[in-house]
């Protein structure tokens, strides 16, 4: 029996093309457009628990930074999230995802997004859980998201998906 992966997020999960990557798993892809801390914590029991997976994995918040909250309220969302999934899902592997750069965006500063992955990397150590730095994968050296990753500055374009399959496939056989 294939183990099953959920992707948990927003529009950059959803986008993830879940059906040409790793097909040795089951991937639910539980990324809804918009989202925020906020609404993955309200679907917590339908998305992730009811579904009973053997790994999670979070990306969510920059939708939050466009909403006007500050570090600590994204960080006490995600912090929320996971605590939830780990007190219900006890043999599930839980990865927290740091959350993506972004290209010339006034609303979600790299800054921040940089300070925000700093506190969740040492969540996840206070959690016993996994950190899975999608961030410094995706990161040109001018602190953005790299141009040919993205076509608006959020979304991530074909090539970047590509790019993340890898990574998840390289991180899943260091674990299986």
């Amino acid at each position: 029996m294939r183990k099953k992966i959920i992707l948990l997020g927003d529009s950059i999960t959803e986008a993830f093309p879940s059906g040409s990557v790793l097909k040795d798993y089951e991937i639910i892809n539980k990324g809804i457009s918009g989202d925020s801390t906020g609404g993955v914590y309200k679907r917590l029991s339908e998305d992730v628990v009811a579904l009973k997976p053997d790994f999670v994995f979070l990306l969510i918040g920059t939708n939050d930074f466009a909403l006007g909250r500050s570090n600590d309220e994204i960080e006490a969302g995600i912090y929320k999230i996971v605590q939830s999934i780990k007190n219900s899902l006890h043999s599930a592997i839980i990865f927290s995802v740091s959350i993506l750069p972004v290209r010339n965006l006034e609303n979600r500063s790299n800054t921040r997004i940089i300070e925000v992955n700093r506190n969740i990397r040492k969540m996840t150590e206070e959690l016993k859980i996994n950190y899975f730095d999608l961030h410094s994968s995706f990161i040109d050296g001018k602190g953005m998201l790299r141009k040919e990753f993205t076509e608006d500055g959020l979304h991530l374009t074909s090539e970047a998906y590509r790019h993340w399959g890898e990574l998840l496939a390289k991180l899943l056989s260091e674990i299986e």
